[in-house]
């Protein structure tokens, strides 16, 4: 995690001040699944989000964790399409540090399981995701989202990213 093959993403400083990176693939085999990530953080930033998005043909289940910079708060986008606050975290800034972030969601259910951000983990019993008709392909699309503060141009970098099956209950 030395940054070497990181892809640095760079949030705008106007408009949208946003960055992301995302990845489509073949809906998978439905277990509990998982979007895992390494960011380092080399100083301030408004927020990250990482956005896992379940299509089955007729409806799409976003599952979604968000860290916000200036208040330290981890929120999860809930079944009613809003943030709700789970905890809050201080992430070191580092320039060489780079934090292990995991969504691990129950797919078959439609309902998150856990957040991990390195060795602290938030669970989310019964949290169902936000359901929405949509009849796009059946596909699974991970987002990993960068927001800028105004008039700044905040980074995040990204590594090791992965999408994983079958994770442990």
């Amino acid at each position: 995690h030395s940054g070497l093959f990181s892809a640095e993403l760079i949030g705008g400083s106007t408009s949208g001040r946003t960055a992301a990176i995302a990845h489509s693939e073949p809906l998978p085999v439905l277990s509990l699944l998982g979007f895992e990530a390494r960011v380092g953080l080399i100083g301030a930033i408004e927020y990250f989000v990482l956005e896992m998005d379940l299509y089955d043909g007729a409806n799409r289940t976003r599952f979604l964790v968000q860290w916000t910079d200036a208040t330290n708060a981890v929120e999860y986008w809930s079944s009613a399409g809003g943030l709700e606050f789970l905890g809050t975290l201080d992430l070191s800034t580092l320039g060489s540090l780079f934090h292990v972030v995991k969504l691990v969601a129950d797919g078959p259910n439609r309902r998150y399981v856990r957040v991990l951000f390195n060795d602290r983990g938030f669970t989310l019993p019964g949290v169902g995701g936000q359901v929405a008709a949509d009849a796009a392909s059946a596909r699974l699309d991970v987002t990993l989202v960068v927001g800028s503060r105004a008039a700044l141009n905040d980074v995040l970098f990204v590594d090791n990213v992965i999408i994983t099956q079958n994770e442990p209950n």
